[in-house]
């Protein structure tokens, strides 16, 4: 501190000499520029000290009603005041219109969850809750302004926002909501793009009272949103605690258009408020109230196959009740099943994704689904990577899991294995499929019969093994079996029980598919 002060005098002392040229060191140092802006123009700059805040103040607009300070020209990020100044700085006028027309768009939440929205994923993934209205020869009805017209569809009642009496442009509905659930709010949508549908609007987390981005977050950020992540915004309420979470999963998007989760303890039966501003929606705002607690669900997946193999009403040779995954006893966050594809199941091109070259009438399209919270999961770029993407199997059987904690669903082609008392170093593998340690079988005569080469070793010193030393009166060194399955998981076990071998060495195992027996075990 005293260095500063005696270089101030310094400098004071140079400018009585008459020279000028460190005239504004000090100020220069310790000052950065804070320009207010009405778009692109400037309204005034303010000289701030460096760690200092700045206050708000209201400018005016004929014909406009201020709308708050943005930290961005698009006036999508509210200015956090809070926060001290450190280098030069823009800030944003954000306006709405004063004159506002009066909303006649129908305004329904959309989304998938276990509670109300429920509604909106049992058939297809976030269903639209009303629908173009049609003339005789199945055409888009539109207004004299261009708009297409629409009804709400039959069942989704319990989704459409009501208009207050007496108030303008506002409405109201009450969803209940579990944790998890994940919805926005919007309208119109003739298709899933909303392609013609110039009345299409939305009003997503960006939109909550109390939205605020997360700490340590990019607003743009291009990513999955989960709750075992940080997120893009949160709404907390009045003591602090975060209630609605959220953000865009699909790219760099309009905080309006940003999904909302409800967060983990916040079950309840929820009444939003939207107001609405016609041709300006972007200040559309939503008012959320906790009207009734409610307890957590004790079961929160029922886990299924939805796409090719099963989705209602579209596919003719769909099963008519889904194929169910079976959780693991052991392992409750773990999903498991075994799913035979055959040509019943596959797509043909123009079917159904047809953008998609890979569907060309060789594969079934196919993802997980939670019966009870209504969200469908696929894959990544590949097998065990967190994504959306449909899994495109071939014909076979396929063993398939899904993790509860992760929402990652794994996929392998099932085969013909080898198992038994295998070790991995000193580790046991017993009768389970596992990577390079079990032997997988070949078949040379199209499936009749399958072989497979195994190198027995004496795994008796292993004190998990010592179960099988005294097999049949004589001493045991390995046991084995066949079994159809992966590495993912086991299906069938095949052989009539264990065969059990007294000698060390390399073994041909041959297995015959017709009866599913293990007719030979020969030393080489």
């Amino acid at each position: 501190m005293k260095a500063k002060k005696w270089l101030c005098v310094v400098t004071a002392l140079v400018m009585l000499l008459g020279i000028t040229t460190f005239a504004t060191a000090c100020s220069d140092k310790n000052t950065v520029e804070v320009t207010w802006y009405n778009g692109r123009k400037e309204l005034r700059v303010d000289k701030v000290k460096i760690g200092e805040k700045v206050t708000s103040w209201t400018p005016t607009r004929e014909n406009y009603i201020f709308n708050g300070w943005f930290s961005d020209q698009t006036c999508d990020t509210p200015f956090d005041f809070t926060k001290a100044i450190e280098e030069d700085t823009a800030i944003y006028a954000g306006w709405r219109n004063a004159v506002v027309a009066d909303d006649t768009r129908i305004w329904y939440a959309i989304g998938g969850g276990s509670g109300t929205l429920q509604i909106c994923s049992g058939g297809a993934a976030w269903e639209f809750a009303t629908e173009a209205e049609k003339n005789g020869n199945g055409e888009v009805i539109y207004d004299a302004d261009g708009y297409a017209t629409f009804k709400v569809k039959e069942g989704f009642e319990d989704l459409i926002f009501e208009a207050i009496e007496g108030e303008k442009n506002v409405y109201t509905l009450e969803l209940t909501l579990y944790a998890g659930d994940k919805f926005r709010i919007l309208t119109g949508a003739i298709g899933s793009d909303w392609s013609g549908d110039k009345s299409k609007a939305e009003i997503g987390l960006g939109n909550f009272e109390g939205f605020d981005y997360a700490d340590g977050t990019n607003p743009n950020g291009n990513a999955e949103v989960t709750a075992d992540e940080k997120t893009y915004g949160e709404v907390k309420n009045e003591d602090d605690e975060v209630v609605f979470y959220g953000g865009m999963e699909n790219g760099n998007m309009d905080t309006a258009m940003w999904n909302a989760w409800l967060a983990e303890g916040k079950d309840g039966k929820y009444r939003f408020t939207i107001t609405t501003f016609p041709g300006d929606d972007k200040n559309n705002t939503v008012m959320w109230e906790l009207v009734e607690p409610i307890e957590a669900l004790e079961e929160t997946h029922k886990m299924f196959f939805t796409g090719s193999i099963y989705e209602k009403d579209k596919f003719e040779n769909a099963p008519t009740e889904p194929i169910y995954l079976t959780q693991d006893k052991n392992n409750k966050d773990l999903w498991t099943a075994f799913l035979t594809i055959d040509d019943n199941d596959l797509l043909t091109a123009g079917a159904w994704g047809a953008d998609n070259p890979q569907i060309d009438g060789t594969v079934a399209a196919v993802k997980v689904k939670n019966e009870i919270g209504g969200a469908d999961y696929g894959v990544g770029a590949e097998s065990g990577t967190a994504g959306t993407g449909n899994l495109l199997l071939t014909k076979g059987t396929w063993c398939i899991t899904y993790v509860a904690k992760t929402n990652i669903v794994s996929y392998e082609k099932c085969d013909y294995y080898v198992v038994g008392t295998f070790l991995d170093g000193t580790e046991k593998v017993e009768f389970a499929v596992k990577g390079d340690i079990t032997p997988k079988m070949t078949t040379t005569d199209d499936g009749v019969t399958y072989t497979a080469e195994v190198e027995v070793t004496d795994v008796t010193a292993n004190p998990n093994y010592s179960w099988i030393k005294k097999e049949g009166g004589e001493d045991k060194i390995f046991a084995l079996q066949v079994v159809f399955g992966t590495s993912l998981g086991v299906k069938d076990w095949y052989g009539g029980g264990n065969h059990y071998l007294t000698e060390a060495g390399t073994y041909t195992v041959t297995f015959t598919v017709n009866g599913g027996t293990v007719t030979e075990v020969k030393k080489a």
